[in-house]
């Protein structure tokens, strides 16, 4: 059975300077399905999506990461951590979820 890919989007703005400041103190920064997110290079986001067509495993992945994420399951949700490049330029970034390979 083939499942679908899911999109998401996270919006980038700001410098990196201001950003590693801002992102050493700060918590991670909640991020849920169909969510436009203004973010900043350094900042770390929690991803939280509900169960369904997603399965404990999938992988985010956006050229935006400095790594994938691995969503794992805290039910009923899936969650994963994912850290914005510090190296990130502004503008719209696709977020993938896929099947582990």
């Amino acid at each position: 059975m083939k499942r679908l890919r899911t999109a998401l989007a996270a919006a980038l703005s700001l410098g990196c300077a201001l950003a590693a400041a801002s992102a050493a103190a700060a918590e991670p920064l909640p991020y849920a399905p169909g969510q436009v997110l203004p973010v900043r290079p350094g900042d770390v986001l929690n991803v939280s999506l509900p169960e369904g067509k997603l399965e404990n495993g999938d992988v985010l992945t956006s050229t935006a990461f400095l790594a994938e994420g691995v969503l794992r399951m805290h039910a009923p949700r899936l969650t994963a951590t994912v850290a914005i490049k510090c190296n990130a330029t502004p503008g719209t970034y696709a977020v993938e979820i896929i099947p582990p390979a």
